[in-house]
């Protein structure tokens, strides 16, 4: 459990700067990283399932937001 205060941490940075639509998309990312962790192990065809449903990209639509966000700033 101790490699996972980082990502706690740094959630916590971005709180401090971050707009709410990125910080939720982090906190989901977070969330889904816990699950994993705490989760069974799974087999290969079991991670192949996963894949084929999306589950092996939980950063996919935090960096989306994020780009976003970086497009929205850029115009300002």
């Amino acid at each position: 459990m101790s490699d996972l205060v980082p990502l706690y941490a740094l959630v916590a940075k971005m709180r401090l700067i971050a707009p709410n639509d990125v910080i939720e998309r982090a906190e989901l990312v977070l969330d889904a990283i816990v699950s994993a962790y705490l989760g069974p192990n799974r087999t290969l065809h079991e991670l192949r399932q996963f894949a084929r449903e999306g589950g092996m990209d939980p950063l996919r639509q935090f960096s989306e937001t994020c780009r976003t966000e970086l497009k929205r700033f850029g115009d300002a």
